[in-house]
């Protein structure tokens, strides 16, 4: 796991209200090409509560970061209640990282689905 995201991740933790001691650190995907470099995690923390932190360290686009996280927003509050499909809630952002710390929902991704 990259030093960057191993100093971000617990601080998200933190600021959404979840303890980061003890927290057990999955890589889901970690992504590097010439034009992205970006990196998911599974993070349970000690208590049992599991959430996502994701990372994309290139490109550096700090607009578009914050148009991905205004758009996952809005429809994790749209689709709130839906009985078929959920969108993660944000519990944190560090927009100058460009990382986010999200809840895990279950299911399949719709990129996993396409």
């Amino acid at each position: 796991m990259p030093d960057l995201s191993a100093r971000v991740w617990p601080r998200l933790m933190d600021e959404a209200g979840i303890d980061p001691a003890g927290t057990e650190v999955e890589v889901l995907v970690e992504r590097s090409t010439p034009t992205l470099d970006h990196v998911i995690l599974h993070l349970r923390a000690a208590t049992g509560r599991e959430v996502i932190f994701k990372q994309i360290r290139r490109p550096a686009d700090a607009a578009h970061f914050a148009g991905i996280v205004a758009a996952q927003d809005l429809a994790s509050r749209r689709m709130a209640e839906d009985p078929f499909a959920r969108v993660p809630a944000i519990l944190a952002v560090d927009h100058g990282a460009q990382a986010v710390l999200m809840e895990k929902v279950p299911g399949d991704t719709v990129q996993k689905l396409i």
